[in-house]
């Protein structure tokens, strides 16, 4: 009996000190002492498989934008173009000792010089609120004249090389030519400006581009022994619409200062449409005359690409109402197989030609803009 009594208590005093223990363990999971009871674990929530979840908002870049006072969001901008307009195979001459039929040739080719000139660049743009997207309409235009003439120098002559070779003129001693070009490029762009960094600036644009570019060469012969002339007027048109990309970034570097480049490609649909006519003229013989022009238009896809390089500042105005802006950039403009003007180099099967140069505009552009 007292071994019973003596087990019972030993038992007893263990279970108090197991439930003293897990009470203690209980408490100290509890957030608070002043609580009751622990918190209930919350339940796992198990989508099935097929259930797709959506984020609440998807990340992206921080837009770029101006913090301006009532704020219409427009853009206006106005560039001042100093370029010069370049182009392949509108070589007019050869000076030489000899005459065209020795060989070989020893001479100089005679070539353009092309100048520079001003030009003018105009642009509308404005920002939507939904995510900073941005609208930009542009136009350039440029035009260029380019004279030359050369005097073939003593005991030599000059070999025209923009006749065909049936109106060939013989020891010319004098050779002019004019080479003008009417260049315009209409641009309509959708982008986006948004930060890579504290204080670098991306904007991806794409859009549509449409040009018309119109040239003229007109070339002059003279012979004084025989006053005798040659005259050959070369026409070109050719106007075109395709796709195109533009890029543009930003480096800021401190008090409204920045660096930037600019480059962009487009891929066109082209249509043109040469014409080229030439007489000479002698005394006692009548003149003979010569044209070449095509019965259709002409349709090729030809690419285009652009670059620049510069340096801007910009500043907030009257109370941050305006934003206005001032840059300095480096231009290159190349387009490919922009020259489809006639050039011949023999007379078989009435005269075989090559054509396909490429036209290329360089230069500095200066522009204002003003955001309000």
């Amino acid at each position: 009996m007292i071994h019973f009594v003596y087990l019972l208590l030993v038992l007893t005093i263990s279970l108090f000190a197991v439930i003293e223990e897990d009470c203690t363990t209980l408490k100290s999971d509890c957030p608070s002492q002043k609580e009751k009871s622990c918190p209930k674990p919350k339940k796992q929530c198990c989508l099935p498989l097929e259930e797709k979840c959506t984020p609440m908002e998807p990340a992206h870049n921080a837009p770029y934008c101006y913090s301006l006072r009532c704020a219409w969001d427009v853009t206006l901008y106005g560039d001042f173009l100093y370029w010069q307009a370049r182009e392949d195979h509108l070589e007019y001459g050869v000076t030489t000792s000899g005459n065209a039929s020795s060989a070989p040739i020893d001479g100089e080719v005679l070539g353009i010089d092309f100048g520079w000139y001003p030009g003018m660049r105009v642009g509308l743009g404005c920002t939507t609120k939904e995510d900073n997207w941005s609208y930009m309409l542009e136009w350039t235009h440029l035009v260029s004249h380019n004279n030359t003439t050369t005097s073939a120098p003593d005991n030599q002559i000059i070999l025209p090389t923009r006749l065909h070779p049936d109106l060939f003129l013989e020891n010319v001693n004098r050779a002019s030519t004019s080479f003008r070009c009417i260049y315009n490029t209409f641009d309509a762009l959708l982008g986006r400006a948004y930060f890579v960094g504290k204080k670098v600036i991306f904007n991806h644009s794409f859009g549509v581009r449409g040009f018309w570019i119109w040239q003229t060469l007109n070339t002059e012969y003279e012979n004084f022994a025989e006053s005798s002339v040659a005259r050959s007027k070369e026409n070109y048109d050719s106007w075109g619409i395709g796709p195109r990309y533009f890029f543009n970034s930003k480096w800021m570097i401190s008090e409204g200062f920045r660096l930037f480049t600019k480059s962009a490609f487009s891929l066109l649909f082209t249509s043109y449409y040469p014409e080229q006519k030439q007489t000479a003229s002698n005394p006692g013989f009548p003149v003979q005359s010569f044209s070449v022009k095509y019965v259709k238009e002409n349709y090729q896809i030809r690419p285009n690409a652009e670059a620049a390089l510069g340096f801007g500042w910009g500043s907030y105005i009257d109370r941050n109402n305006w934003y206005i802006d001032f840059s300095l950039a480096y231009e290159f403009h190349y387009w490919w197989g922009q020259n489809a003007l006639p050039y011949f180099v023999n007379d078989i099967a009435n005269g075989n030609f090559v054509t396909l140069g490429d036209l290329a505009l360089q230069g500095i552009s200066v522009r204002m803009s003003l955001d309000f």
